[in-house]
């Protein structure tokens, strides 16, 4: 048997982790990260490859034999018990000792396939290091505890302790030289470890998902009573990544200390307001669209919300004034173009936008966008590290996402309050540290009957979340439609806009102090007023049969079969304006009589 010194001089990248413990590259596979631990316990030199290789395989490429590990090549190997035990291959062995070091049991992770798709399998046992037997195959018996716990409890209090989920993740920030735990999956965690953080800084490095999320704030929450401070930051920015799959990815020591130092935030800093100063609300669309906030555009489909989205990013795009502020234009004499960035999965950008973008004078340099058949359109979700990225490399002062459900982690249920608000609530960060204005489209509740708040209803926590609110809409004059605010949080509620769409281009058609509830009423009167106009329009028709008649005595005639003046009223104008009926007068004065008759052409007796 050799020495562990001995041993070790087999081996290239040495570096020492604890006592007996070291780490260096693997010669049974090309490792460029140290990737297998040497460990010497109870008289052996144990070997263990993080990636899977064999120790017979690591032994022979580095020239020795089991008896220099003072060991029996005849021994069956941990491996090869427990893939004959659990019929499964064995990709890792993490191995879980107490405070002081001591071995107490061990997770493997299996490699398994699942309709086709690799996924792995966690399997708790015991191996029996002096006869290296394992003497138990269940978690039943073992009361867990932090991975990596003595290096943990011996860590410097001036450097940052890392919380990961996953034994991997912590092997990976290991082989770079940082102090890394974890309680293992998602549903691990345990109240009680948070005293083993006390005094330190810590930052947690979550996978990027919806459970990694949630398992972040749990340990926040725990640990914040205890240590000096807790940061969090996510790394990878693909679905489920972590931070194992972003150095991968390719990234450098060098960037992941410039990540966790500038994009996460402190969980435990407050500030005093004693130097605070108060700031006027600004404005990127006067009255309408403040900066740096979350504005909503609702309404049913071809309401015109698309051409309205539009319009806001060429003006914004050109430095001009919007079509809101048409009457206000003198006060904006010089405006400077500015950045927008937007992602529409509805459109065509070609045949629907682009023309549109034109149309109402855009400046193209300053329209920014990723196509919805670029692979990388799925990366766009509220809160994911790909969009600030995006946001911190242009620096848009608006960004338009159409519509809201594209851009929502599928896993989230709209109607889930506080999902929505962890989904949308990175938006206002966003805002605070870029100076960007979200304008979110959502599409209207067809529900009858409602209005306001309740036409967005299945997205609850975005009419909250929104600092402005504007509600499109058609009115019962053909062609005309209404922007209506609905909500404004920094100022007084706007008139509504009347417009119409010309080739693609809003024209202004006037303003109104009514607003989405009385165009609903409105257009819901007249819808269940319809068929009893119908009703009225043939009793009128069938009146006039005969000839002309004195206009009060058809109304008296109608009154009589319950027909109600208004409703009189829009049928003989309806007739009217169709060529239908027709009036005329004679006298002067009191008696001065009015008399309808049926035009001869379009006497339909």
């Amino acid at each position: 048997m050799k020495s562990i010194q001995e041993i070790l001089t087999h081996f290239q990248g040495v570096q020492r982790r604890g006592d007996g413990c070291y780490q260096c590259r693997c010669p049974a596979h090309p490792d460029k990260e140290p990737s297998l631990s040497i460990t010497e316990k109870n008289g052996k030199v144990l070997i263990h490859c993080h990636a899977g290789c064999s120790t017979a395989d690591i032994l022979t490429a580095a020239g020795l034999t089991f008896e220099d590990l003072g060991g029996n090549e005849k021994e069956s190997s941990t491996r090869e018990q427990l893939e004959r035990y659990f019929k499964m291959p064995l990709a890792d062995i993490y191995e879980y000792t107490d405070e002081k070091g001591n071995y107490l049991y061990s997770k493997g992770r299996f490699t398994t396939i699942k309709d086709g798709v690799k996924d792995k399998t966690m399997r708790y046992f015991v191996d029996d290091k002096g006869s290296g037997k394992i003497k138990q195959f269940s978690k039943g018996n073992i009361q867990p505890v932090l991975y990596n716990l003595k290096s943990l409890l011996r860590a410097d209090k001036s450097e940052p302790v890392y919380i990961v989920e996953g034994e991997k993740d912590v092997e990976t920030l290991k082989r770079y030289g940082y102090t890394a735990t974890t309680a293992g999956g998602v549903n691990d965690w345990r109240e009680e470890y948070a005293r083993f953080f006390k005094d330190l800084t810590v930052i947690i490095l979550p996978d990027n998902d919806s459970p990694g999320l949630k398992l972040k704030d749990r340990i926040i929450k725990d640990i914040s009573p205890y240590v000096s401070s807790v940061k969090w930051s996510l790394t990878s920015s693909e679905d489920k990544g972590d931070v194992t799959d972003w150095f991968n990815e390719g990234h450098t020591k060098e960037e992941f200390e410039k990540l966790v130092s500038s994009s996460e935030e402190d969980e435990l800093t407050v500030s005093s307001l004693e130097n605070e100063e108060i700031k006027e609300t600004e404005w990127l669309i006067s009255g309408f669209l403040p900066k740096g906030q979350v504005t909503v555009l609702a309404g049913d489909g071809g309401s015109g919300k698309t051409t309205i989205w539009c319009a806001l990013a060429a003006a914004v795009s050109a430095g001009r004034c919007s079509f809101f502020e048409t009457e206000i234009a003198e006060a904006f004499p010089e405006r400077k173009p500015l950045k927008v960035l937007f992602f529409s999965s509805e459109d065509s950008l070609n045949e629907t936008l682009l023309p549109r973008l034109d149309r109402n004078g855009a400046d193209r340099r300053n329209l920014k966008t990723i196509k919805i058949q670029d692979k990388r359109f799925e990366k766009i979700k509220f809160g994911s590290r790909y969009l600030e990225k995006l946001v911190e490399k242009e620096r848009p002062a608006l960004m338009i996402f159409d519509p809201l459900q594209s851009y929502v982690d599928p896993k989230i249920k709209m109607g889930d309050r506080n999902a929505m608000r962890s989904c949308l609530n990175p938006l206002i960060g966003l805002g605070e540290k870029y100076g960007v204005m979200s304008l979110i489209v959502v599409h209207a509740n067809k529900q009858s009957g409602v209005y306001g708040r309740k036409r967005i209803a299945d997205s609850a926590d975005i009419w909250d979340l929104a600092r402005s609110v504007l509600m499109v809409g058609t009115t019962e004059e053909k062609g005309v439609r209404y922007i209506s605010q609905e909500k404004s949080n920094y100022g007084v509620i706007q008139d509504t806009v009347l417009f119409s769409i010309h080739d693609g281009e809003i024209k202004v058609e006037g303003h109104t102090v009514k607003h989405d509830r009385e165009f609903i009423q409105e257009a819901d009167y007249t819808k269940y007023q319809a068929p009893k106009r119908e009703e009225a329009k043939e009793f009128i028709l069938d009146y006039l049969k005969d000839g002309e008649k004195e206009v009060s005595e058809l109304d008296g005639m109608a009154k009589a079969v319950g027909i109600s003046g208004r409703t009189l009223t829009r049928a003989k104008a309806e007739l009217r304006e169709s060529g239908i009926a027709k009036y005329r007068n004679e006298g002067y004065g009191k008696d001065k009589k009015f008399y309808i008759s049926l035009i001869a052409s379009k006497n339909m007796a």
